[in-house]
Parts: C-alpha cells; structure tokens; sequence
C-alpha cells in the first residue's frame, strides 16, 4: 500500500480532474427538464448535437475516473472495515451502470432528433412524445446516479471522520453537503425541483477537499490502524 500522503494526493489529483472533466460536461449537456414540456425541443437541439457528444465523452471520462479514485481507496478503505470497502467498490460500479444507461438514453435523443429534421408533421409528433419519455428517462438516472454517488461518497468520509485521516471537521462537512445532495436529488424526483444549491454546495466542499489533499495528502496511517485495531 502507498504511503498515506501519496495515497491522499493521488486521490487529490483525480478529485481536480473529475472537476475539470465535469464542469465541460454539464456545460455542454444540452438537455434540460423544461423540455419534457417543449413541443419542439428535438428541433431545438439539433444544432447542438455535436456539443452534446462532447458532453457525453467527458460524462464517460468522469465515470471512468470514479471508479479510479474507488479503486485506488479501495485497500485503505478495507483496514478500516471490509464490509463498508466493499459496498463502497459496489456502489462505484451502480454508479458506472447508471451513467452508461444515461449515455445510451442521450443517444436515443440524439437519433429522434436527427430524425425529427426529415420527419412530416405527424411523424414529428410521435418523436416529440417518444422524445418527452426519453428526456424523462435521462433525468431520472441522473438524480439517481447522483444519489448512488452521494452513498458512496458519505460511505468515504465516515470512514475518514473515524480514522482522522483528514480534519474532523472536514469529513463531517462531507458527509452533511452529501446528505442535501441526497435529499435534493430525492426532492428532484418527487416533482419538487431545488435549484442547483444542493449540488452548488457540495461542489465548494470538493474544492476544499482537494486542495487539502494535494496539499497535506491523508494522515500517518498511525492513526488509522490504531482506530482499525479498536474496531
């Protein structure tokens, strides 16, 4: 196992990256909730088809990276308690499931709106409503595929706030900016729309968070085995 300076700066490294990665991706996504009430969203979109495949590669390059940082936690995760190493390697793989079921999901939308631009006025009515379900579709996994996130992620810092690996109070403002983020996505997905405060809020804790790590990296794994031996 790394050293846990290394091990935390790796993770660091990744967490800036996915940041970097992410905000492209949901700047060029393209697709919004309004348009499951658009009458002509399919047409809309379509000047924009390119960006929107962008957007679906940085969603995969993010994805891809999740389960990196999963994988690299994955042994100092399993000193502290192997049941919460492996539903945390788990919920990462339901995650990565999620997304790819999303992707496929935006390329339905991206062929209906192809085929809406040659489509009679009938024919486009019918790609409008097949449309309407698959933008629903689409959003429905996003929210869940961030609640899988949010699971996972409080699995994480419990485990940090237990082994002091980082600041105490650093572990525990993840675990509450996740708990909203939950709760929100779960609002989402009642029909109660929240606004972006419940994922703005967690985005400024990431960026606490990496910038701790790159800079002090994890704790002496002292600590951690101590807090592992009394467990």
């Amino acid at each position: 196992m790394k050293h846990p300076i290394q091990t935390g700066r790796t993770i660091g490294a990744l967490l800036l990256l996915i940041i970097a990665l992410g905000i492209p991706a949901t700047l060029f996504r393209g697709i919004s909730s309004s348009f499951e009430e658009s009458p002509d969203f399919l047409g809309h979109i379509f000047p924009i088809l390119g960006e929107i495949r962008i957007s679906i590669l940085f969603h995969v390059a993010v994805a891809v990276l999740w389960l990196c940082v999963a994988l690299v936690l994955f042994p100092s995760l399993a000193i502290h308690r192997k049941g919460i190493a492996r539903a945390f390697l788990a919920l990462w793989i339901v995650h990565f499931a999620v997304i790819i079921h999303g992707i496929i999901g935006t390329f339905e939308i991206i062929s209906l709106s192809e085929q809406y631009q040659e489509a009679d006025a009938i024919h486009r009515e019918i790609l409008t409503r097949m449309g309407h379900i698959r933008v629903t579709s689409y959003f429905i996994d996003h929210f869940l595929g961030i609640m899988v996130y949010s699971g996972a992620g409080f699995l994480w810092y419990y485990t940090l706030f237990r082994t002091r690996m980082i600041p105490r109070p650093l572990s525990f403002w993840g675990m509450m900016a996740l708990s909203i983020v939950f709760l929100g996505c779960w609002f989402n997905l009642m029909g109660l729309p929240t606004g972006l405060w419940p994922f703005l809020q967690n985005g400024i804790h990431m960026i606490v968070l990496v910038f701790w790590l790159l800079n002090k990296g994890f704790r002496s794994k002292i600590a951690y085995e101590r807090v592992a031996a009394s467990s």
